[in-house]
């Protein structure tokens, strides 16, 4: 019972805190923009990526200790034999 308490209120933690920290949409643009940024001929500010690349530094690390541990387990076998 107490686990299931627990596995619930961390749900629940998880959900409202990702609830409560959504963004509102951006508004409509604006004309005051004298000058477009750099590299577009538009008027208005120009979207950024957000992680810079910190996706797949984690994906490729991810997938590094997977295979570690792949190889790890592999060696486990070999020796037991």
């Amino acid at each position: 019972m107490k686990k299931t308490i627990r596995i619930l209120l961390v749900f629940a933690i998880v959900i409202l805190s990702a609830i409560a920290t959504m963004a509102d949409p951006p508004g409509p643009p604006t004309g005051g923009n004298s000058q477009p940024p750099l590299g577009n001929s538009g008027s208005g500010p120009v979207g950024a990526p957000l992680d810079g690349g910190l996706s797949l530094l984690l994906i490729g690390l991810g997938g590094a200790y997977g295979a570690k541990m792949l190889r790890n387990k592999n060696t486990d076998k070999n020796t037991a034999e």
